[in-house]
């Protein structure tokens, strides 16, 4: 894992690194976990979601996991929610990734 400062962690730098992680092969969840440790550490983020869908091992049926952290408001118009998407082929197929990050 990358050690981020906390001015350098947005959504889209955390999507690009799932996305070399996953592409490398390396286990899906070592790699979410070792984000979520990452984002849970920094005192500026109030809340983070990371949503995965698709087909990340070799199962035949692909599935869909959420990991919450913290409060995330997505109606609220004043909230500072930065949001990144991303889809990673791998060998097995197509998996997508969803974060997004509450600031203070």
């Amino acid at each position: 894992m990358i050690r981020l400062s906390p001015p350098a962690v947005t959504s889209s730098i955390l999507t690009r690194h799932v996305w070399l992680k996953l592409v490398k092969r390396y286990h899906f969840g070592k790699v979410v976990f070792g984000i979520i440790k990452t984002l849970r550490k920094n005192k500026k983020i109030k809340g983070f979601l990371i949503r995965c869908n698709g087909r990340f091992t070799k199962k035949q049926k692909a599935w869909h996991k959420v990991y919450r952290g913290g409060t995330i408001p997505l109606s609220q118009q004043n909230a500072w929610v930065d949001d990144s998407f991303i889809s990673v082929k791998m060998k097995y197929g197509v998996g997508s990734i969803h974060i997004n990050i509450n600031y203070t």
